[in-house]
C-alpha cells in the first residue's frame, strides 16, 4: 500500500500543476490517479478523479476523439465496480458504440445490464461486444469476462 500512496502523491503534485499550467494530459493523469485510489480502495475518490478525467477529455479533445471514449470506459468501468449500473447506461447510450472501441462499450452495458437482472438484455450486449471487438485477442477477454451471457 505504501507504493500507491507515493504514486498518489506524485500524480497529486502532476494534477495540481496541470491545473495550474497545462491543458494536455490532464485527463490521462487523472484516471491514473484514479486507479490508483481506486486499488487502495477509495472508491469515492477515485470516482471523481475519472469524472475530472472524462471533463478534461471532453474539454481538450474534438467529441469525436477516442480519447473520450476511453476515459467514458474507464469511469464506467468503476460505476460498474461500485454497483451504479443506471449511471453506466446513462453515460454509454447505444449511439457510442460506432468507433474502434464499440466492443468496450457495448462490453460495460452487457456488465450494468446483467447487474440490473436484464439478462437477455445483457446477452443482446455481449453479443454486440464479441462483434464489435477489434482483435481475436480482444474477443477472448471478453468472452471470459463475459461467461454466462455468451
Amino acid at each position: 500500500m505504501a507504493r500507491f500512496a507515493d504514486a498518489e502523491a506524485v500524480l497529486r503534485e502532476g494534477v495540481a500543476i496541470d491545473e495550474k499550467y497545462a491543458t494536455w494530459k490532464r485527463s490521462q493523469r487523472q484516471q491514473i490517479l484514479a486507479s490508483t485510489l481506486a486499488r487502495q480502495a477509495r472508491d469515492d475518490e477515485a470516482l471523481e478523479h475519472y469524472r475530472r478525467g472524462l471533463e478534461f477529455a471532453r474539454l481538450d479533445m474534438d467529441e469525436s476523439d477516442n480519447g473520450i471514449t476511453i476515459a467514458r470506459y474507464f469511469l464506467a468501468d468503476h460505476l460498474v465496480k461500485m454497483q451504479r449500473y443506471e449511471e453506466v447506461l446513462a453515460l454509454l447510450p447505444k449511439s457510442l458504440a460506432k468507433d474502434a472501441f464499440a466492443g468496450l462499450i457495448y462490453f460495460q452495458r452487457a456488465r450494468s445490464l446483467a447487474g440490473l437482472g436484464r439478462t437477455a438484455d445483457a446477452r443482446k450486449e455481449a453479443t454486440q461486444a464479441l462483434a464489435a471487438s477489434r482483435s481475436e485477442e480482444q474477443r477472448a477477454n471478453l468472452r471470459k469476462q463475459l461467461a454466462g451471457l455468451v
